[in-house]
């Protein structure tokens, strides 16, 4: 499992309890690329919960014999049950600083930060604490990093015509 991902589900859950419930006021865990990353790679399901009876249906019809690991993703614990919350474990609020303290907070909040930007970013593993200019910096070079495909860059470089005649094809 990355290391990325494995700091976010050590985050959300707790070894005695396979369900678990957060509250995530940033949406970082509510990204479909999030999502899929994280289930992919660690199994854990983040489901966005939208209110206590949306979680306690959920629960009963589903998760409650299953055995899948399920960490709901809601706006508010405290409407939850007391039978259910004896059932769950309730994690500290996400979000997506807690993960990388070394960047500027008001920063990424602004930020419309994606799975593979909190990834590259987290990857580069600073010693210091970035300012807001060193933030907003290096999450353009995430995005710009983003944004560049490299099975096209492969394709246009196949594309390109091979004239071993000439010199210039050579060089």
């Amino acid at each position: 499992m990355d290391e990325f991902v494995n700091k976010i589900v050590n985050s959300l859950t707790s070894g005695g309890k396979r369900l678990s419930v957060v509250r995530n006021p940033d949406g970082f865990l509510l990204a479909a690329d999030t999502q899929q990353r994280v289930l992919a790679e660690s199994g854990l399901l983040l489901l966005p919960i939208g209110s206590a009876i949306e979680l306690r249906v959920r629960y009963e019809l589903i998760d409650r014999h299953s055995d899948e690991h399920v960490c709901y993703v809601t706006d508010s614990i405290d409407a939850i049950l007391p039978d259910m919350k004896a059932e769950l474990y309730i994690a500290s609020p996400f979000s997506i600083a807690k993960i990388m303290p070394e960047c500027n907070e008001m920063e990424l909040q602004q930020a419309k930060i994606t799975f593979a930007m909190a990834s590259y970013i987290y990857h580069n593993k600073f010693t210091y604490s970035l300012t807001a200019s060193e933030t907003r910096y290096l999450l353009n070079a995430a995005e710009l990093r983003q944004s560049v495909d490299v099975t096209d860059i492969c394709g246009k470089l196949r594309a390109v015509p091979r004239e071993w005649e000439s010199p210039e094809a050579i060089i």
